[in-house]
């Protein structure tokens, strides 16, 4: 019987010691909780510079930071139409959809607008943005077009 409880002590004593190891053991130099924390933060990326909304007549058009906060799949490329002088938003518009892969993390994969400009009749809105694609807006129908550069 004394052989059995002291078989359980040394058994209990051995994982008392494993655990305080595992517990004071200095981290694997090749996982580096400062590097792992460096990987994390370079997947995820810069939030969008501020795009310079564009008015014509009393209406200010603007790309909609945070879409998807809004209810719109996603974040970027869409526009909003705002009354000036009620500070109402008239209507929005997706100009663009991002396909996502799976595979990857959402936020990455964000393509934002990065420039509005109004056609020279002002009848026609220019969006550019982060994959060097470019649309027409026709402000009148809310049509987009894709055009080429």
């Amino acid at each position: 019987m004394n052989m059995l409880k002291l078989m359980r002590n040394f058994c209990g004593i051995g994982i008392l010691i494993y655990a305080v190891a595992a517990c004071t053991a200095e981290p694997d130099p090749q996982t580096n909780s400062k590097e792992v924390t460096a990987m994390e933060e370079q997947a995820k990326r810069r939030a969008p510079k501020p795009v310079e909304p564009v008015v014509i007549g009393n209406i200010r058009y603007e790309v909609i930071r945070g879409a998807k906060s809004r209810g719109f799949a996603q974040n970027g490329g869409v526009i909003a139409a705002v009354d000036i002088a009620k500070d109402e938003e008239l209507w929005t518009l997706v100009v663009y959809r991002t396909e996502y892969d799976l595979n990857e993390e959402r936020d990455v994969q964000e393509i934002y607008i990065t420039k509005l400009t109004p056609s020279q009749d002002k009848s026609m809105l220019r969006v550019e943005n982060e994959a060097q694609k470019s649309y027409m807006v026709n402000l009148t129908t809310r049509e987009v077009t894709e055009i080429a550069d």
